[in-house]
């Protein structure tokens, strides 16, 4: 997604199987409103990153819909899928709220988050088979801090959001439709001594072997103090109980000092968490154990020519074989195979987006 301020636009690629390269197809507009790099409310949001956010663009569970945020024009927008993988333009609604940035969906449910001016609150919707909208009454929950993501639980059971200034991650179950009155709250400890506050940032949900996880990439941007002062990122997995507690496996565990850790993906395939550290240009490896333990198997995986090249890593998206990285600022996306050992290596360039410093969200299948 582009993200213009004049003619919000997702861009889509042909997504080759062999190689994993992409051919650029077309460009098909939201009818709504980006917010260039105007940035909205809350901490980490800027030219690179101005929705500051996850999941600005994501696609149901059976790939035949789309679902992108109008952060401009306070309002989101559904596409049906083609089979050649051409977008029709279904809906453009009203979000909820103000300045929505990240969108969840399960079955034909989708929640959206509004940061509105720092409290951030969800709105539900459902779709048909076709893709088209409908608000769903009674649905809008509030959130108590500025949230970045959010997600269903892989089973559907629950909604995690993360809240990047509470240090919380909020769980809300789902009862057919709608979401629980009241959430289920997390809230970090407090750090060991010289280790800032964790910034909970980017989340990601996947299955183990006896149940649901959940992995939550931490920014670490603020001391304890509340002052700025970057230090490296780390991730924490939790087990998502059946009553919506989160049952911490692993903390704090360090990327090896990369900055600006704010998105990750989870590859079922290999059992591996991508994480792309946006102030560092680099992207880092952890394994994950049947049981959710996060184990870092390369603090840089990938590293852009020259590093600090303020390229805008943000948004990733993974496949099989292959992670797709978006750079925002240079409008750029990067084709990187999976080896055996972890490491990810260049395959594809496409330099198709506007170099405007607003692209964000990345999807695909």
């Amino acid at each position: 997604m582009n993200n213009s301020a004049e003619d919000n636009t997702i861009v889509v690629y042909k997504r080759n199987g062999f190689d994993g390269t992409l051919e650029y197809m077309n460009s098909v507009s939201t009818g709504g409103q980006g917010s260039g790099i105007e940035s909205v409310p809350g901490p980490g949001a800027g030219t690179i990153d101005p929705l500051a956010s996850n999941y600005a663009v994501v696609m149901s569970d059976n790939n035949r819909a789309l679902f992108a945020v109008n952060a401009g024009s306070n309002e989101v927008s559904s596409f049906s899928v083609k089979r050649n993988a051409d977008l029709k333009l279904m809906s453009t609604l009203d979000s909820g709220g103000e300045n929505p940035v990240s969108v969840a969906t399960t079955g034909n449910v989708v929640y959206v988050m509004n940061v509105n001016e720092g409290q951030s609150s969800l709105q539900g919707f459902v779709f048909n088979r076709g893709g088209k909208l409908t608000p769903l009454p009674d649905s809008a929950r509030d959130l108590t801090g500025r949230a970045t993501a959010i997600r269903f639980s892989e089973d559907g059971k629950h909604l995690i959001a993360a809240e990047v200034n509470t240090q919380r991650l909020q769980v809300f179950a789902r009862d057919g439709r709608y979401l629980s009155e009241e959430a289920t709250t997390f809230e970090y400890p407090t750090p060991a001594e010289g280790r800032n506050v964790p910034n909970p940032f980017g989340i990601e949900t996947f299955k183990g072997a006896d149940g649901q996880y959940l992995v939550v990439g931490e920014a670490r941007v603020f001391t304890q103090d509340g002052e700025n002062d970057i230090q490296g990122g780390s991730v924490s997995t939790f087990k998502i109980a059946h009553n919506g507690e989160l049952d911490p496996i692993s903390l704090d565990v360090s990327n090896g000092g990369s900055l600006a850790l704010c998105w990750v993906v989870f590859n079922e395939f290999t059992n591996r968490m991508f994480t792309a550290n946006t102030a560092s240009d680099t992207i880092s490896n952890y394994y994950s154990t049947a049981s959710g333990e996060a184990n870092l198997t390369s603090g840089v995986a990938f590293q852009e020519d020259d590093g600090q090249s303020g390229a805008g890593l943000t948004d990733l998206f993974t496949t099989s074989k292959y992670v797709y990285q978006l750079y925002s600022a240079e409008g750029t996306v990067v084709t990187l195979a999976i080896k055996n050992d972890g490491s990810l290596v260049e395959v594809d360039r496409d330099t198709d987006l506007a170099a405007i410093g607003g692209n964000q969200g990345i999807t695909g299948f």
